[in-house]
């Protein structure tokens, strides 16, 4: 065989294993059962959002979403009806999991959970993140794929949480490095000044230097003061933010055990352990 096509079809074919290796994800929309009209937006957004951090390993092949929902329409599934319909949605999709889930409030907080089905099987792996903030949604989609991806063995370790820091905290601590930067400034030039004073022997040039340490000085004070200040702020703002702006995961500490059939007529019983 020609070295040039033997070097093509050596190249095709390790692509084609590559390919065969890849864990393939089907990810249906996110139901809104917050019970609020301007989240059904979000349906749509979140999965998407899954999608792209799901996507992001490369041991992973993310369904277009436009050849995944005219198959669902066709076939009449909706999202209740998806474990006792897995392997045939499997089948039509070509997906080894199916990815769904929903979004609701409760006491406060935004909870995203997300529904990952072998299809093969026809096993549930939950996974939920949660936070007070909805403002933090890309972070949450973010944190809920990598724990999906873990329990693929995809990931290396669990993320039990995150924390996103809030735009007070960059504010204030912004206005620190500032407000210390000055006040070590006129601080160094009122030194500078005082020194000077004291060595001048021209009454004019007294004066003046006296009157400039004496300003940079009282500059110092103030703006030490406010960098006091800005610190402070920030450290209160991190702490009492706490609440605000940690994302939490929940699925990873439960064992659960599952009932389910397949279309083998087999019963099957599960024990699942979420690491």
């Amino acid at each position: 065989m020609n070295r040039k096509y033997r070097f093509i079809l050596i190249v095709f074919l390790t692509g084609v294993v590559a390919l065969q290796a890849q864990t393939t994800l089907a990810v249906s929309r996110f139901e809104n059962l917050s019970g609020k009209m301007k989240y059904d937006s979000w349906e749509r957004t979140f999965a998407g959002l899954m999608r792209v951090h799901l996507g992001s390993n490369e041991e992973v092949l993310i369904l277009e979403r436009s050849r995944m929902e005219p198959l669902l329409k066709e076939q009449a599934l909706s999202l209740s009806g998806l474990v006792d319909s897995a392997r045939s949605i499997g089948h039509l999709l070509g997906a080894d999991f199916i990815v769904t889930g929903s979004m609701e409030w409760e006491n406060g907080r935004l909870i995203v959970t997300a529904d990952m089905i072998r299809v093969k099987t026809g096993q549930l792996i939950t996974e939920q993140v949660s936070a007070y903030n909805s403002a933090h949604v890309e972070k949450m989609a973010a944190l809920l794929a990598h724990n999906l991806l873990y329990r693929l063995g995809l990931e290396k370790n669990y993320m039990a949480r995150e924390r996103v820091l809030s735009n007070d905290v960059w504010y204030c601590g912004g206005a620190f490095v500032l407000s210390s930067a000055a006040a070590l400034y006129f601080d160094r030039r009122y030194k500078e000044q005082y020194s000077l004073y004291r060595e001048t022997g021209s009454l004019a040039d007294f004066d003046n230097y006296y009157g400039s340490a004496n300003s940079s000085r009282n500059w110092s004070y103030i703006l030490g003061g406010a960098a006091l200040v800005s610190l402070g702020g920030a450290l209160v703002r991190w702490f009492r933010a706490d609440r605000e702006n940690v994302i939490r995961a929940a699925g990873g500490g439960r064992t659960e055990t599952l009932f389910y059939m397949v279309p083998n007529e087999t019963f099957y019983v599960g024990l699942s352990i979420h690491f």
